[in-house]
């Protein structure tokens, strides 16, 4: 430890608590905001949509990935 007197007196201080009263109103700010926000939340697509999506997702990417590799045997001569 140092010999600074002004760190020894700040390690006798007690350990500040939260003020009960502030606490409450951030807890009460806090649940509003969140009601808020999952009121705003859009609703999920249907059923239907969401079963198709990665199968979407994943022929657009098997399309990208093929025109990919065509390109680089395109470049190096090999198409």
């Amino acid at each position: 430890m140092t010999g600074d007197p002004l760190l020894r007196r700040l390690e006798r201080l007690p350990p500040a608590g939260p003020d009960a009263a502030r606490a409450e109103r951030v807890r009460t700010r806090c649940h509003k905001a969140l009601a808020r926000q999952a009121a705003q939340r859009p609703s999920r697509p249907p059923a239907k949509w969401r079963r198709w999506e990665p199968a979407l997702i994943g022929g657009l990417c098997l399309a990208y990935l093929t025109e990919v590799l065509h390109e680089a045997l395109h470049l190096y001569g090999l198409s």
